[in-house]
């Protein structure tokens, strides 16, 4: 396994909140879509919460290994672990990569527990919206469909 460029200790419940929202910050500097950021942040907070619950206290490794994030507690089997492939990019992702990553990361306000939650909501609100949004587009083409085997 490669060296971690992220490592986030995850002692209580208030931590996987934060584990999560520097998973969410992660997954945006690596070029995750905003709605693959939302998948990142919310496995990596499932991952922290059953981290806790296994160990009681851990740390989340982040690293990069053949053009995958991967976000693992340290020192577990490999069974617990968030694996996702990087976003399609050209060179892939390098070690300066990494390193600019970590920068920013540094550079980002310290997390705000509300401002993760308030962050959750709208991203939960964009997915349902976007789903009825589908569910609209597919209720009319099956109504175009119906009207056109009618005729």
């Amino acid at each position: 396994m490669h060296t971690p460029f992220l490592l986030v200790e995850v002692r209580r419940r208030r931590d996987a909140v934060l584990a999560r929202r520097r998973a969410r910050q992660v997954a945006g500097l690596l070029g995750f879509e905003p709605n693959e950021q939302a998948c990142v942040a919310a496995l990596v907070f499932e991952l922290a919460c059953q981290a806790l619950t296994q160990a009681g206290r851990t740390s989340l490794r982040f690293t990069v290994e053949r053009d995958r994030l991967l976000v693992a507690p340290a020192g577990e089997v490999p069974a617990l672990r968030v694996e996702k492939p990087l976003p399609p990019r050209e060179p892939a992702v390098g070690q300066e990569d990494l390193a600019f990553v970590v920068r920013e990361l540094e550079k980002l306000a310290p997390a705000s527990l509300f401002e993760e939650v308030q962050r959750q909501n709208q991203e939960l609100l964009r997915a349902l919206l976007e789903l009825q949004a589908c569910r609209a587009q597919l209720a009319e083409a099956a109504a175009r469909q119906a009207g056109s085997t009618a005729a």
